[in-house]
């Protein structure tokens, strides 16, 4: 399995500062790729998780990574098409793509929901049957999953056990060896969820620092 990492993009971290330095730290320590996402609005009063009060461009800050990065592959998970036109969207991936040496994965989408991992072997099969079905080597699909790490803490999940990805760096390494298993192809550990790094209420330095032993931690192998 690859192992990718979400970059810098929201709440107190998301600096032109650390948005560089932890790219190119993900680089040096053999990340196979750097991923943004998008968030355009946020309802007043919604009581939507705080991450989402302070987000940067998805494909700006991928354009910006270009130049700060020389391998590492830049995805974003995932543009919400309904939002967006689609030949503006084209010129805009385009022009990353090739200011990054052809490194881009664009991920689109038509909205979202809350994810549920202890189910993605079930999602991982409607993917590769329907791949099958259209003619494709269903092997040859890729199945990138965002991972909402929680390190330190044993987060709840929605079935009442602990949520995966949760826990000490050894339970997270077996969360990610068992999602593997399931199906999963390439895996990017994302803490702008995390509330002492994604939350616009903490210091950008405390983020970072957190978010920097993460970062180490849970370092390919």
């Amino acid at each position: 399995m690859r192992i990718g990492f979400g970059a810098p993009v929201a709440g107190a971290w998301a600096t032109p500062l650390y948005l560089g330095s932890f790219a190119e730290r993900a680089e040096a320590l053999g990340y196979a790729s750097l991923w943004s996402f998008q968030r355009l609005l946020v309802p007043e009063g919604s009581g939507m998780e705080p991450v989402y009060r302070s987000v940067l461009d998805p494909l700006v800050a991928l354009g910006f990574l270009a130049a700060r990065t020389s391998r590492i592959r830049l995805g974003v998970a995932t543009i919400c098409l309904p939002y967006v036109s689609p030949a503006v969207l084209a010129k805009q991936a385009t022009t990353v793509d090739v200011l990054s040496g052809g490194r881009l994965d664009l991920g689109l989408g038509i909205g979202w929901m809350p994810e549920d991992l202890s189910k993605i072997s079930e999602a991982v099969a409607v993917v590769r049957e329907a791949a099958s079905a259209a003619g494709r080597d269903p092997a040859a699909v890729r199945i990138i999953c965002r991972g909402v790490v929680h390190a330190g803490e044993e987060a709840e999940g929605p079935d009442g056990g602990r949520r995966l990805l949760s826990g000490s760096f050894e339970q997270i390494r077996e969360d990610t060896a068992g999602l593997s298993e399931q199906g999963v192809t390439e895996l990017f550990y994302d803490l702008n969820w995390d509330p002492r790094i994604g939350s616009p209420s903490v210091t950008p330095e405390a983020a970072a620092e957190r978010a920097g032993e993460i970062l180490a931690a849970l370092a390919p192998r």
